[in-house]
């Protein structure tokens, strides 16, 4: 039995997007760095709002309204 899937090319041109890497690459920098300065909350509208990374650091959308 032969299955197909559909691979969309605005998947690969993503995957390859080195804008996108360097993004990600910052964001890591800034949690690892939040985490390693024992804070509570970090405030970033790139993140998901409420997500507690290590029982430790919460995220907080400044922008988000409830």
């Amino acid at each position: 039995m032969s299955a197909k899937a559909f691979l969309d090319t605005n998947i690969l041109i993503y995957a390859f997007d080195q804008d996108q890497i360097k993004k990600q690459r910052a964001m890591h920098l800034i949690v690892a760095t939040a985490l390693g300065a024992k804070c509570d909350n970090l405030y970033s509208e790139d993140l998901q709002h409420g997500l507690v990374i290590d029982n430790q650091l919460q995220v907080i959308n400044p922008f988000r309204r409830d």
